[in-house]
């Protein structure tokens, strides 16, 4: 396990225990905190109780499958980043799952630095995105605080 603080809270939805098993090892020695799903169903819930970072699911998947849980964590969570991966990569899935909202997309097999390397771009995206709207919700609560009534905004 890394000495470092967590770069990021992971659920994975991967229904090969084993494969599951050895990403969530590899993570968590790099510094990840993950969480692992056997389904869809079972991710789904885990997502809807946890405050995942990234989700990284497999497409196919028994119950219901990767692009049916990348639709239930975008009702769920429209900002919480997905990464789909399958052994079975088509341009057309490709194209479906970011159409769908998918952050990213990999094909199985893959190495390791690829995955950690989409991880960390999922987690800069999502990091910039919350400090922007924590900025605007800022400015508008300096708006609301201040007034823009002429009174105040001679004082």
């Amino acid at each position: 396990m890394s000495d470092t603080a967590p770069t990021g809270y992971i659920l994975i939805v991967e229904d090969d225990q084993d494969l599951a098993e050895s990403m969530q090892t590899v993570l968590m020695r790099r510094g990840f905190r993950v969480d692992l799903a056997l389904d869809g169903v079972t991710g789904l819930r885990q997502a809807g109780t946890e405050t995942y970072d990234v989700v990284v699911t497999d497409l196919r998947l028994p119950g219901i499958d990767g692009m049916e849980l990348l639709n239930g964590l975008r009702v769920q969570q429209p900002r919480l980043p997905v990464v789909l991966m399958t052994a079975h990569g088509t341009l057309e899935t490709a194209i479906e799952a970011t159409k769908a909202g998918a952050y990213d997309y990999v094909v199985k097999p893959f190495k390791t630095e690829e995955l950690e390397g989409v991880l960390k771009s999922a987690l800069t995206a999502k990091r910039e995105r919350e400090s922007a709207e924590e900025v605007r919700s800022q400015d508008t609560l300096e708006a609301a605080v201040i007034g823009r009534s002429p009174a105040m905004q001679r004082v």
